[in-house]
């Protein structure tokens, strides 16, 4: 209100100056108003300019640059149109500055990580891009990438939660993608959660060595459906550093390495896979505790299962049949659940526990194998409880000198040797105990009871330097 007073005493006061001076009814001001005007200080003589009225409040306006373009639109035309013209403008602008920033905070590259949930993979070029690790590497966390049929000479690498699954388009489960790298490992996921399935990982024989497992799993990952096959010495499938994966419904083979080795303080759970390694045991478990359920272990050079390095966790309903060694090894200091499993036809014996191995061994069925159903060795004190041993070619269960634990409960007959042979200085709490159709007596205590030669048996320190595998011991039968 003050300025605008201010402005209306000034301008009339120009107003009455300028007629003064030119028009022809000018006035003569009276000497007292001219005595008042010179009482003002001296001032410089400046020129005003009248503003032009206005209607509305003044605004702010800024000087910003803008991208060339059409003229603008006059708001007359604005209004007809609804507007669009600035709609579009916003939207050329917008995509200018994305292009401006590199194109990642907007854009097409925005909406690719951020937005676009599902991609495509074609490596014959109908789909977004060609090769999976292009999908994973941009896609937002939780897209599902899927990958149509073919060979993907790459190896993979997932650190973000993705779903990736390989399109099966005879719906009968067999896996028709192949992610088969010249050298390296097929796979590493460590992110959480990561689900893979429906895909053939396949390592040839020049990845061998250093070049690490076929799968790598580390972190909360799914890994279901899949097919893994390692040549040369790498596991097919790695499951160490803390990693608490669930593995269910593959098929995993390796040759000269574990085809499933899990390390290092690993959990997870491990359900309906089928595992077979030509040449070492199908599964090592050190150091860690995972829960192994349901599985078929068949056709192993060694032993179907090796539990070593105070491993502990739950092995149960599982199959091992045809073993190269024995069915399941319980070693250096180990406390495994064993239950409800079938062990049969295994060239050496059903269980073997070795040096200061424990466990609970409990309604399991052992039956067909080469040597003892059960062979405790020296320092071992394991629980037996519940099982039944029948029609192994040697003892239903044997315990060496320096054994001891509980038996109790089991049925065991119809072996070629004693139903329960015991050496001296043993030192077992037994009851309840069933045994028939073994060699009488049908239980032998005190006695010495020679176990076969030596033969050469698996060390699980050799998988992680691919060694010789064959170093005898002296505990290698019954």
């Amino acid at each position: 209100a003050a300025l605008s007073k201010a402005w209306s005493e000034t301008d009339g006061k120009a107003k009455d100056s300028q007629a003064a001076k030119t028009g022809p009814d000018r006035i003569e001001k009276p000497a007292a108003r001219r005595e008042t005007v010179d009482d003002y200080a001296p001032t410089e003589e400046i020129t005003r300019v009248t503003p032009p009225a206005r209607k509305t409040p003044r605004r702010a306006v800024l000087d910003l640059p803008v991208a060339p373009g059409p003229a603008r639109a006059t708001p007359a035309a604005a209004s007809k149109s609804g507007g669009a013209g600035w709609i579009w403008a916003l939207v050329t602008v917008v995509l200018l500055a994305g292009v401006g920033a590199g194109g990642y905070y907007f854009g097409w590259p925005y909406y690719l990580r951020n937005i676009k949930s599902e991609w495509l993979v074609d490596a014959a070029g109908g789909g977004d891009v060609r090769t999976i690790s292009e999908a994973l590497e941009t896609a937002k966390e939780g897209a599902l990438v899927q990958v149509r049929p073919g060979t993907y000479a790459e190896s993979l690498a997932i650190s973000r939660p993705v779903t990736l699954t390989g399109m099966d388009p005879a719906a009968d489960g067999t896996p028709t993608v192949i992610v088969a790298p010249e050298a390296g490992g097929c796979l590493n996921a460590g992110a959480a959660p990561v689900t893979v399935s429906g895909i053939l990982f396949r390592q040839g024989e020049a990845a061998e060595g250093a070049d690490g497992p076929c799968v790598e799993l580390a972190g909360e990952v799914v890994f279901q459906g899949n097919h893994v096959s390692a040549s040369g010495d790498s596991p097919a499938l790695h499951v160490g550093g803390g990693a608490n994966p669930t593995v269910s419904g593959n098929s995993l083979s390796a040759v000269a390495a574990p085809a499933l080795l899990i390390d290092t303080g690993a959990l997870g759970e491990f359900r309906d896979n089928t595992i077979a390694s030509e040449e070492l045991p199908g599964v090592v478990v050190s150091a860690s505790a995972p829960m192994i359920e349901a599985n078929t272990i068949e056709g192993t050079g060694r032993a179907g299962i090796v539990y070593d390095a105070a491993a502990a966790g739950r092995f149960a309903e599982n199959t091992i049949r045809q073993a190269g060694a024995s069915g399941i090894e319980i070693r250096g200091q180990s406390n495994p659940q064993i239950a409800g499993n079938r062990i049969e036809a295994s060239l050496q014996a059903g269980i073997f526990i070795f040096d200061d191995g424990r466990g609970v061994v409990e309604g399991n069925t052992i039956s067909g194998n080469a040597f003892s159903g059960v062979v405790i060795g020296a320092g071992g004190r394991p629980v037996l409880t519940g099982n039944t041993v029948s029609e192994n070619v040697e003892h239903g269960i044997l315990a060496l000198s320096g054994a001891a634990g509980t038996i109790q409960s089991n049925i065991v007959d119809r072996n070629g040797g004693y139903g329960i042979a015991l050496e001296k200085d043993v030192e077992f709490t037994m009851d309840a105990n069933t045994l028939t159709g073994n060699r009488d007596p049908q239980m032998r205590v005190d006695g010495v009871v020679q176990p076969f030669p030596d033969e050469p048996e698996f060390d699980p320190a050799d998988t992680a330097a691919g060694s010789d595998p064959g170093s005898p011991d002296g505990s290698g039968g019954e």
